[in-house]
């Protein structure tokens, strides 16, 4: 089997790993701005961060 195929509609590269396809390359582009909302949802999450487990 060859280790890596294209796809030539979508023109997406797949390596073999195992006995499955996956999508070859880098994963999303880092950096990218989030937006106006992503921003206000990771100040929330940072503003009530409390990952503490209850004691049963």
């Amino acid at each position: 089997m060859k280790k890596f195929i294209t796809d030539e509609r979508t023109d997406l590269q797949y390596e073999l790993v195992g006995d499955y396809y996956l999508i070859a390359g880098e994963d999303g582009p880092e950096g990218i701005p989030i937006g106006i909302w992503g921003q206000r949802h990771l100040q929330y999450i940072r503003k009530h961060k409390d990952f503490s487990i209850p004691s049963c």
